[in-house]
């Protein structure tokens, strides 16, 4: 990770478009479930911020699968 911030660091002046985008492959119980059934183990988020570019006007809620669509619509403009 310090690898990748330090690689952004180092662009931040470049006054590029950037969209940074942050997720997780599942959610996580207190008790220490990983991966399970419960809709709180299979609920995951997504952080979406632009620098130097508007936030992506994604819906409020999406499928997991739907977000690679959300991400390639992004680049494309």
């Amino acid at each position: 990770m310090d690898n990748l911030l330090q690689a952004v660091q180092a662009r931040a002046n470049q006054e590029e478009p950037w969209l940074v985008v942050i997720t997780t492959d599942h959610g996580h119980i207190d008790e220490g479930g990983h991966g399970g059934d419960s809709a709180r183990e299979r609920a995951s988020f997504v952080i979406a911020h632009g620098v130097g570019r508007q936030n992506p006007q994604w819906p409020q809620s999406f499928e997991p699968h739907e977000l690679v669509s959300l991400l390639l619509a992004e680049r494309a403009k």
